[in-house]
């Protein structure tokens, strides 16, 4: 892949409201903290589990990026790295087990789901589509019973050798406009990544940021994905680094998902209050619109000073069609300015 380095600015005017984002931990909300190895008994779909857990914390949950590392009934141990919605893994994720097995995939509701890879001591086993933990790719190839009790349930990436040949990365990546803006807060130093794009592809990124000092030394590390990007739909990625940084490079790469978009049939509309901004959002479509994400990104002159992001769902973390959810963003107080970002998929 090549890296893409721009230095792109516009002028935003008040109140505009672009769609589609990617899931960011939040700086700005008091119910969301970040915590190293703290002991947690997450209720997953497959039972309670103890362990540890390093990553962002919403209302007491694990939510966004995060880190659980624990042991299924038989005392083997594994780690699951990725993406979390509601204390449940959600989107892309990688599970290691303390044998050797990895899977790299999609996930939904702690389960494989989408499409994924499955690897025992690095000799691919399983590569495809799997549904609710089994792999469904080929019919001669047995099932992935993986579940946390034996192995865990994530999901992946497929790599390029299963790719067809519309897939083609550098064409994806030619039609990107990506927008920078780099700013900090009281503990942090960010980079936000606006980015559309112009062709066809309707699939997911991932995202790989290497932060720098003056003299060119590597000072920080970080990995973000976009679960799905749909044409001429604005996304936000917001990347942080604990220490100031010189310059930075980033890489970022397509890959399938399982997922297809639906940002661009749902509408939206603010309430400003006080202290907070009132989102609504309605599904349009005939599909079920899942996960729906909104993000705000404040502004003062031009540049970006925080950012605040709720869920418009309902109990089963979606919004049927016709159906409208509400959220609520907490404002800043000395902003001029801000962006609306929604994210969304279906299956």
């Amino acid at each position: 892949m090549n890296f893409i380095k721009k230095s792109l600015f516009f002028t935003l005017s008040l109140c505009i409201l672009f769609l589609g984002a990617c899931s960011n931990s939040n700086p700005n909300t008091s119910d969301s903290i970040s915590v190293t190895d703290k002991e947690l008994t997450i209720n997953f779909c497959f039972g309670d589990r103890s362990g540890t857990y390093t990553g962002t914390l919403l209302n007491g949950s694990p939510n966004g990026q995060g880190t659980f590392t624990s042991s299924n009934e038989s005392g083997d141990s594994w780690t699951y790295e990725g993406n979390w919605l509601n204390g449940h893994f959600q989107g892309q994720g990688t599970t290691t087990w303390s044998n050797g097995n990895k899977h790299i995939g999609e996930y939904s509701n702690d389960y494989m789901h989408g499409i994924g890879t499955y690897y025992e001591n690095d000799t691919i086993i399983y590569q495809g589509e799997f549904c609710n933990g089994e792999f469904i790719g080929d019919d001669s190839v047995n099932e992935a019973t993986s579940s946390t009790n034996s192995t865990t349930k994530p999901s992946s990436e497929v790599t390029s050798s299963t790719e067809s040949s519309s897939f083609d990365d550098n064409t994806i990546l030619d039609n990107l406009d990506i927008q920078e803006y780099t700013w900090d807060s009281k503990y942090k130093y960010y980079v936000s990544l606006i980015i559309t794009s112009a062709s066809d592809y309707a699939g997911a990124f991932d995202i790989d940021m290497i932060f720098y000092d003056s003299d060119n030394n590597p000072i920080g590390s970080k990995k973000s994905k976009c679960d799905i990007v749909e044409k001429d739909i604005p996304m936000l990625i917001t990347i942080s680094n604990e220490e100031k940084y010189d310059h930075y490079d980033y890489e970022i790469t397509p890959v399938k998902s399982y997922y297809k978009p639906i940002v661009s049939k749902l509408s939206s509309s603010i309430n400003e209050t006080e202290k907070k901004l009132i989102v609504s959002i309605t599904n349009n479509s005939d599909n079920i619109a899942k996960f729906v994400e909104c993000t705000v990104l404040f502004f003062k002159d031009n540049k970006p000073i925080g950012y605040d992001y709720c869920y418009c769902i309902d109990s089963d973390d979606s919004i049927k069609p016709n159906d409208t959810q509400i959220g609520e963003i907490s404002k800043l107080t000395d902003y001029d300015s801000y962006l609306l970002f929604i994210d969304s998929m279906t299956e």
